[in-house]
């Protein structure tokens, strides 16, 4: 009788630098009667403690909610035993790719509440700093402010209102000085007039098309709100050299909001981007215009799959944006996003290894185990629903085949920055895991 094929693997999950906890009214089971002494709580294992003895509390079965289901050690290595070639390698969790375009017209100059006599621009640029220092090694970054020159006023093609001379283009944050690159491009944004954000959008785009990479596709959007500018540099009819905002025109209002939508769009249902969006303060409110502009961030949001929850509203209060406009601190504001967004970026995505020579992975047969620090494993349940909250899927549509953790799965392990993930990946027959 043929042995049941099976290839596991063994790997971390991201600590992230920021603390994606759990909020405080989330209790574990606390039922460990049953465990063996390795349940004894480690002091670094997480985040939270419920019951206020001063050390944090190890993840539990039931913080994954239906997700999660206890696993005995028995349970664990009779899979293990299956394994058709008993060998364990570490798989790092695939980087992701995330390109920056940042606002940083002169309406960022201004200030906002708690930045003290920080411009907006300034304590955009030092928060950035202090996300991509979060970033993993594997995570390929690029950097793009827009217009960061003085516009030529010579509409009909990008680069007359787009500093593309000073983007950086995508590489892993580990190769190279590529990390300090980003930075220093942080530092050398200069805030100019006029708000190119259509033609800044789409430059980045392109050169995600220029540089394949591994991994979920990301792109942060933050601005605080009025474009000036339609693609190609073009200003108001009348006047298409002057960059404007809110003029009327016969075909409706200048600039077109909704073509920036439609690129967003596109990007997500033809390329895969996800386009977060973050909206400055000044986007409840053109400084010149008086208009509302959240309205379109939280639409593009939704169009570029990051609405923040299922009950948001273009309409508000509660936009489907990163709204930082009634924050009475934009700073901590903006890190708080930046901190949710990173957490994102970092997420539980893995490759699926080679099988053993003369093998063929049954993606209909795989295990994941999570072992959070100082507990026992757990069990994660199978969930084929991509945008699903619990548990993981498999994306079979990329060569090779991904393993991700659904949203909230993700979140919840990686409040734990000494839990470690272990796929069970079923060969040329079944393995058997529990009812």
């Amino acid at each position: 009788m043929a042995r049941r094929g099976m290839i596991w693997t063994v790997g971390s999950l991201l600590a992230l630098g920021v603390a994606l906890s759990c909020s405080s009214d989330e209790e574990g089971s606390g039922d460990d009667d049953d465990n063996d002494d390795s349940s004894v709580t480690n002091p670094d294992a997480g985040f939270r403690d419920t019951d206020g003895d001063g050390q944090p509390d190890p993840l539990t079965a039931d913080d994954f909610g239906e997700a999660g289901m206890a696993v005995t050690a028995d349970e664990l290595e009779a899979w293990r035993n299956d394994s058709c070639t008993g060998e364990s390698v570490e798989p790092e969790p695939l980087g992701a790719t995330l390109f920056l375009v940042l606002d940083a017209s002169s309406s960022m100059d201004a200030t906002a509440n708690g930045t003290g006599n920080q411009s907006k621009w300034e304590a955009t640029r030092d928060a950035m700093i202090d996300a991509v220092n979060t970033l993993d090694d594997n995570t390929a970054l690029g950097l793009l402010g827009y217009p960061n020159k003085v516009v030529d006023r010579q509409p009909g093609s990008t680069d007359s209102c787009v500093n593309v001379d000073a983007l950086i283009s995508l590489n892993l944050l580990g190769s190279g000085d590529h990390r300090q690159t980003i930075i220093d491009g942080l530092n050398a944004i200069e805030t100019e007039t006029c708000t190119p954000t259509h033609d800044a959008y789409t430059v980045a785009r392109a050169d995600f098309a220029a540089t394949p990479a591994a991994g979920q596709k990301y792109l942060l959007l933050m601005t605080d709100g009025q474009p000036t500018y339609t693609l190609n540099c073009y200003g108001p009819p009348d006047n298409p050299e002057q960059c404007g905002s809110g003029v009327d025109t016969p075909q409706g209002t200048f600039p077109s909001e909704e073509a920036i939508i439609a690129e967003i769009t596109s990007a997500f249902q033809e390329d895969n981007i996800k386009t977060f969006v973050l909206g400055s303060p000044g986007s409840e409110q053109h400084m010149e215009t008086g208009l509302d502009n959240r309205w379109w961030l939280s639409q593009a949001a939704r169009a570029g799959g990051t609405a923040i929850s299922t009950n948001c509203s273009d309409d508000g209060p509660n936009y489907c944006h990163f709204d930082m406009t009634q924050s009475p601190d934009f700073s901590e504001a903006l890190r708080d996003a930046l901190g949710t967004i990173v957490g994102q970026v970092l997420a539980c995505d893995y490759e699926v290894p080679l099988p053993p020579e003369g093998e063929t992975v049954d993606l209909d047969e795989v295990v994941m185990v999570i072992w959070p620090g100082g507990a026992n494993p757990i069990q994660i349940l199978r969930n084929d629903d991509p945008n699903c909250e619990q548990g993981w899927y498999v994306d079979a549509s990329t060569d090779p085949a991904r393993v991700l953790l659904c949203s909230r799965t993700c979140e919840v392990a990686q409040s734990d920055p000494q839990a470690h993930i272990e796929l069970l990946y079923g060969c040329t027959e079944p393995i058997i895991v529990p009812e």
